[in-house]
């Protein structure tokens, strides 16, 4: 699954953007867990992408350090960006040090975690956090779980998973984490419609 996922988003790099959109559903998510952080806070983005939350939560004042399994979608977020902090990683084995980063995002990575393995990274998630650390988990918002290969993926298969509020409340707990809120919304996605759920939550 590793090496679908690595090779469908260098194959989808170029179409995605950089930037968020000023009344994107991401960016109104990010402003408001943004409360949660100390200027200067040390954030990790998990599945960074081609670097839209890394590049916001930078101006915004954080020191961000992005992973990715894709070494295009790596380029992409380090584009422009003199001294970047990226590296190729996967999520299911963080190669951080325990209770090092004072928040983590993710946004929409999870989604190609099996079910059954998202404790798993959500340990993971709680490790690299320090006490009291903020988390924003973005998902799909829905139950089904399945394998798929699109015309964006370059035809490549990858897991998709998705989750009800509930369901995602309770993994988080069950990890350690506190859950304090949430950012709903939809979104357009490669032509459809997508309803998404943004849960923020604090490591104990």
């Amino acid at each position: 699954m590793t090496h679908d996922v690595a090779a469908a988003y260098d194959f989808a790099a170029p179409q995605f953007k950089s930037d968020l959109a000023p009344d994107s559903t991401s960016r109104a998510a990010l402003e408001k867990w943004s409360a949660l952080l100390s200027p200067g806070a040390r954030v990790m983005d998990v599945g960074c992408g081609a670097g839209r939350a890394t590049r916001w939560l930078e101006e915004f004042g954080c020191a961000v350090l992005s992973l990715d399994l894709s070494t295009e979608m790596l380029r992409r977020t380090g584009e422009g960006r003199p001294g970047a902090r990226v590296a190729l990683a996967d999520m299911l084995s963080l190669p951080v040090t325990p209770e090092s980063f004072d928040g983590l995002t993710a946004f929409f990575s999870v989604t190609h975690i099996p079910k059954v393995e998202v404790p798993r990274v959500l340990n993971g998630f709680h490790r690299a956090l320090k006490p009291g650390g903020a988390l924003l988990v973005a998902v799909v918002r829905g139950e089904e779980e399945g394998e798929e290969a699109h015309h964006w993926t370059g035809g490549h298969v990858l897991h998709f998973s998705a989750f009800d509020e509930a369901e995602l409340a309770t993994l988080l707990e069950a990890a350690g984490f506190c859950v304090i809120g949430g950012h709903g919304g939809e979104a357009v996605f490669h032509g459809q419609w997508e309803k998404h759920i943004f849960m923020f939550a604090r490591r104990s």
